[in-house]
């Protein structure tokens, strides 16, 4: 595509947009961390990503928040700490509450961990370092990344130190959440105290048998016989595989790009270096990998940090961003199914001059396609608008966890577009230093829907999805959540309700996605029947003809529904408005109704629209009870 046609550029638009962050500290030299952490994160839980910065002259912190439209505002008053050797920031759900709460890795300073307390549209977060048993350790902090290691439903912290910083020899620290808000060093009980250089840590499943292992970026690789570091997970137990799977790159190794860039159905890994040259590492599916840096020509040449794999033109392949130091333009590689990928960043507009360290990446505007914020020393932060992908269509998943991994941490998605797979997994804590938003971006290329979507919940199983329609964000629930619209925990009346209207509808709506349990978005009999499997609330025979008549009350037919020969009580709709089921449309229903405002539950969506909102309320009232 690319040998001929010049892709659109991205614009760089912080200020614009409201993103005003100068940051001054990571220098490279002296006592410095190298660089500073940005995060792209949805911490008010309006469905738009926030963004996170450290690294003011001040300390700041840096929090601004999305208006869905890819304009920010910043919010001063949130609780959070000026930093002064701020290093890295991650945003995960560490207490299971729905919201995401942050951690900030520290620079000789023991590392911050902050709950989100908000409410509504007021953010607030808390210091709970202390409470959470991590005060203490005052290492060379530098990247953090979260994973449910163990299995047992929370998320646990794995902190990256540049041990011998400074003659500081605090080794990384590895957190077990105890899933009561908290948590004990098992570093050393596994082995994982690293003593090395380790700028980044990695959390994927390399070897597909459904549990996270773990990845080491070391610096100074080669001294003192450092290296690369990766440790296969067995059920909680860690051994290092380093050598044997040809994993153990020994150079100065600081980000490390995540991504499936041969659609083998296994992660590769990219590591940056300095100019000697970046390391692509194909994962052969055999539990080893093959350097294919020569043959990507993706070596770079120049000192990178930050590096992340995404699909900026929306075709369907992952493309990858490559973050430099002045010694060489930052690269964006793409991938056109065929190697080498071709740097693209100048055609682009986002080579950056300067010292790049830290990034992150987002949907920012909400257009469908993945926008860049970049961190360079002794600069604003950067933010690229993306205006090549809204050439092509696209897709989004907002993936849902049980039990306090709400955020689905670990989950693979892998989307088939005409025959050709992608492969993501979500992670919490990426490239260097940084942290991603959660939301799952493919781009479809001229394809309409998406063929086919194969979730892997981590010890929920898998899900396989088909003729997913595009341009579209829709939910990802495991099978556990299905059936329970409004969310209360149960599946009862109220969520049979659901169906009335919506069964054989010829368009799938935003907000259906609960009640599809085969997941070929399309809402059938035998989404119904599934639903009834696990239906918690009364099966009547209610014209007592010994036929339990659910079926027919759900799809909402008329007539003689029951097939008993008469036309009575048991055939008709529940009124319409009647949210509880109680077969009148009186205050009670208002009252539910107002609780879903803005949502899309379908039992509130009274006229299908795909938004709760006046026209819902004014058909309610229009069918008051007497």
């Amino acid at each position: 595509m690319y040998a001929t046609d010049i892709p659109a550029p991205f614009y760089e638009e912080a200020i614009q947009r409201g993103v005003l962050y100068l940051v001054m500290q990571g220098e490279f030299d002296g006592s410095g961390q190298f660089g500073c952490g940005v995060s792209l994160a949805d911490l008010d839980n309006d469905d738009d990503p926030d963004l996170v910065c450290v690294g003011a002259s001040n300390g700041r912190t840096g929090l601004f928040v999305n208006d869905g439209a890819g304009h920010f505002t910043r919010v001063i008053t949130a609780g959070l700490p000026d930093l002064n050797e701020a290093s890295g920031v991650t945003a995960a759900d560490y207490d299971g509450d729905g919201d995401l709460d942050l951690h900030f890795t520290c620079w000789h300073m023991p590392d911050l961990l902050y709950r989100n307390d908000s409410s509504g549209e007021t953010l607030l977060f808390t210091d709970v370092t202390s409470e959470a048993g991590m005060s203490g350790a005052k290492g060379p902090g530098t990247g953090a990344a979260w994973s449910d290691f163990d299995l047992d439903g929370d998320l646990d912290l794995y902190v990256a130190n540049r041990t011998g910083s400074e003659s500081n020899w605090t080794p990384n620290q590895f957190w077990l959440n105890h899933g009561d808000g908290t948590f004990t060093d098992i570093a050393a009980q596994h082995g994982l105290d690293d003593l090395f250089a380790t700028m980044q840590p990695v959390w994927f499943d390399y070897d597909l048998d459904g549990d996270p292992d773990l990845y080491l970026s070391t610096d100074k690789g080669g001294s003192n016989g450092s290296s690369n570091r990766l440790f296969r997970n067995d059920l909680g137990q860690f051994t290092e595989v380093s050598d044997e799977s040809r994993a153990n790159v020994a150079f100065d190794s600081m980000g490390v790009g995540l991504g499936d860039l041969d659609s083998n159905g296994y992660l590769d890994l990219y590591c940056t270096n300095i100019p000697a040259g970046n390391a692509m590492l194909m994962n052969e599916g055999d539990g080893t990998f093959k350097d294919m840096t020569q043959e990507t020509e993706t070596g770079s040449f120049a000192t990178g940090w930050g590096a992340h794999f995404f699909d900026f033109d929306n075709d369907a392949d992952d493309d990858l961003y490559v973050c430099n130091m002045s010694d060489g333009l930052n690269r964006l590689y793409v991938n056109d199914r065929e190697f080498p990928l071709t740097d693209m960043a100048p055609y682009c507009g986002v080579q950056c001059l300067g010292d790049s360290y830290c990034m992150a990446i987002g949907d920012v505007d909400l257009d469908g396609d993945l926008d860049i914020v970049v961190q360079n020393h002794l600069e604003l932060i950067k933010l690229f608008i993306n205006t090549e992908g809204e050439k092509r269509n696209w897709v989004k998943f907002k993936v849902r966890g049980v039990d306090k991994n709400k955020f689905a941490v670990g989950t693979s998605l892998t989307a088939t577009v005409d025959g050709h797979e992608t492969l993501h997994e979500i992670t919490a804590g990426s490239s260097y230093k940084s942290s991603n938003d959660y939301i799952q971006h493919f781009g479809l290329g001229e394809a309409e829907q998406l063929e086919e979507l194969r979730v892997r919940f981590t010890r929920t199983g898998t899900r396989v999805f088909s003729q997913i329609p595009a341009n579209e964000t829709w939910t990802i629930l495991p099978m556990a959540l299905l059936g329970d619209v409004d969310e209360d925990g149960d599946v009862d009346p109220t969520d049979l309700s659901s169906f009335i209207g919506r069964l054989d509808a010829p368009d799938f709506q935003k907000g259906w996605e609960v009640l599809d349990f085969d997941g070929n978005f399309r809402l059938e009999e035998s989404d119904l029947d599934a639903f009834l499997e696990v239906y918690e609330g009364p099966l009547e025979d209610c014209d007592g003809d010994g036929i339990i008549d659910a079926v027919q009350i759900a799809r909402g037919d008329s007539e003689d529904a029951d097939l008993d020969g008469r036309i009575d009580d048991c055939d008709q709709d529940p009124p319409v408005g009647d949210l509880d089921g109680d077969g009148i449309v009186d205050g009670a229903d208002l009252t539910q109704l107002l609780a879903w405002w803005d949502t899309s539950w379908p039992p509130g969506d009274l006229d299908m629209d795909g938004t709760i909102d006046g026209s819902d309320l004014l058909i309610l009232l229009g069918n008051w009870s007497n």
